[in-house]
């Protein structure tokens, strides 16, 4: 085995700036070969990469870890790591001394090896809700009583995050960082990891305390090892339970502030006028004074053909019919973009509607002259919230926050529909004609779902694949890879990567002109798009869909073999 350090004229245990300035001398005065300093560079310089090869190395060559750990005692220098690193050399000096095998030798390197990676990590968090801090939190957002406003621009910006802050991180071998449904989840999977870390994860997610944005961590790693402050969890952190959190904390902070508050301002002392917005408006819109509160929502209804802002998400259904002996008013909330259509019994009264939730909310079938004051996390200047049985605390403080009173009843709709007070199949239901499906969509974004594609098709955007494009990718992807495949006798269609075109042309289709991805390309109703070179590349959320280049053989896309969007 060739000794990289002596080629570069150093010592085995050289620090990283040390073999850094021996790379460039040796490009400067090109004393070495174009690929031993290719090799220097690969084997040294990546830190997994060294690890491994320094172990080989030390295993051919016992006389290189004598003579390393004799330079440190005489030098009293401390290398990197040092309690673990001169642990691994003079524990293999011993073994190999005294004849027996390097098992100590790797004991203690898996045990330097685990503390390396997991301080690894450590850092990587810390950069990560640093970065956070400075680049997805504006200052005016860092104030008193704005956790969940923090909360959901983290949220509308999740896939930003993933993108510019996680996808891009340096990560060891076998380590995979993902940011999805608020947490910043470390999976280690890979083969190279010592085995107390492999197959384990690491989790950080939002909380507050003493009003301050903090990662709190969790994991399944042994007790041993675990991270500092870092809670045992079997399960992983739900989205749900950080926003059920969330809302305690926010539920203890308002009865914080309540109980601060003077109970007697007759006096005028401390005194604050109430400050007109659209909370106060909407209070004012309603004609009858006695009326009961009704909830109603879940997380998603039935999805449907269109969009109704520019999240990218596809709209969806949520049908709820109404039937009560006095006057009510409703707070409708679900997390994804929803139409909301409304029925109610005759001689049921609905005073207002309050539209919530993460995504925009639209609703149908209610007369005009109804006041419905819409909340969500782009506009919660009243808070914002899906219904759920999680959420149901939360949701009951903001009726008490901008009605002045709790809940009487709240209903998780099933499949898109919620049904409230005693309704039956016999029960008649009336709805209004004053707003239309028209009036509400988004008509600059396309249909979504397969409707979408269809209507791409028909505006000349897409075309159906054929089999020479087909063959065509096949070609860009070769090469690409600088793969010679010979020609397959029998077979009708290409012979392509076992992670590409899975569907093997069906589902498959050519780009033709700019165009934005219609919403809502998941499972079922995600497709497969080839992109000719000269064309651009289309705008909005692929879902589980994937773009094929076929100008340079790579593909964009969920799959971890393709290129984030």
């Amino acid at each position: 085995m060739v000794n990289l350090y002596q080629l570069l004229g150093i010592e085995t245990n050289a620090s990283l700036q040390e073999i850094q300035r021996a790379i460039a001398r040796q490009e400067l005065y090109k004393t070495l070969s174009p690929e031993s300093i290719n090799k220097c560079k690969v084997y040294l310089l990546h830190p997994e990469n060294k690890q491994r090869y320094d172990l080989k190395l030390f295993t051919e060559h016992p006389e290189l870890s004598h003579q390393q750990a004799k330079s440190d005692v005489n030098a009293n220098k401390q290398p990197p790591h040092n309690d673990f690193k001169k642990g691994f050399l003079i524990g293999f000096s011993v073994a190999t001394l005294m004849g027996g095998s390097i098992w100590v030798a790797q004991y203690l390197y898996d045990q330097y090896r685990t503390n390396a990676i997991l301080e690894s990590i450590e850092e990587q968090k810390t950069v990560f809700a640093k970065s956070i801090e400075q680049t997805y939190l504006s200052s005016n957002e860092q104030t008193q009583g704005s956790s969940k406003r923090q909360i959901y621009n983290l949220m509308r910006e999740q896939e930003s995050i993933q993108k510019d802050l996680v996808l891009n991180r340096s990560a060891a071998e076998g380590v995979q960082y993902d940011f999805s449904s608020l947490v910043l989840s470390v999976y280690l999977n890979g083969n190279g990891l010592p085995s107390s870390l492999k197959g384990n994860r690491i989790e950080y997610f939002p909380s507050y305390e003493n009003q301050t944005l903090i990662w709190k961590c969790a994991s399944n790693l042994s007790d041993e090892i675990s991270p500092k402050d870092c809670t045992r969890q079997v399960q992983p952190m739900t989205k749900e339970k950080i926003l059920k959190n969330i809302s305690e904390y926010e539920l203890s902070q308002l009865k914080k502030t309540d109980l601060e508050s003077p109970s007697d301002v007759s006096t005028g002392n401390n005194f604050i006028p109430p400050i007109a917005n659209e909370c106060t408006k909407f209070q004012e819109k309603l004609k009858q004074k006695q009326f009961e509160v009704f909830a109603a929502g879940a997380y998603s209804g039935q999805s449907s053909e269109y969009q109704i802002d520019n999240s990218g998400h596809q709209a969806h259904w949520m049908d709820v019919a109404v039937a009560n002996t006095k006057p009510v008013v409703l707070i409708l909330g679900a997390y994804e973009p929803s139409i909301w259509r409304i029925k109610w019994e005759p001689n049921t009264v609905i005073e207002g509607v309050v539209l919530t939730g993460y995504h925009d909310q639209k609703i149908l079938g209610l007369p005009k002259s109804v006041p419905v004051l819409t909340t969500t996390s782009l506009k919660n200047e009243c808070g914002a919230n899906y219904v759920s049985s999680e959420n149901a605390g939360a949701v009951n403080q903001m009726s008490k926050s901008i009605l002045k009173q709790d809940i009487k009843s709240l209903v998780i709709a099933k499949n898109g529909q919620a049904l409230i007070g005693n309704i039956t199949a016999q029960t008649p239901l009336t709805m209004s004609s004053d707003t239309t499906i028209e009036q509400i969509i988004d008509k600059n974004m396309p249909l979504a779902g397969k409707k979408g594609i269809e209507q791409a098709v028909e505006k000349g955007l897409l075309r159906p694949a054929l089999p020479a494009d087909l063959n065509q990718w096949q070609k860009a992807y070769d090469k690409a890879r600088n793969i010679h495949r010979p020609p397959v006798v029998g077979e009708e269609r290409p012979q392509n990567g076992s992670f590409l075109l899975k569907r093997g042309g069906d589902d498959t289709y050519v780009i033709l002109k700019p165009m934005t991805i219609p919403a809502g390309l998941y499972g079922a109703n995600s497709v497969e798009f080839l992109l000719p070179k000269g064309v651009q590349k289309p705008s909005g959320n692929l879902g589980h869909s994937t773009i094929y280049d076929l100008s340079n053989g790579q593909c964009y896309g969920p799959n971890p073999q393709c290129r984030r969007q």
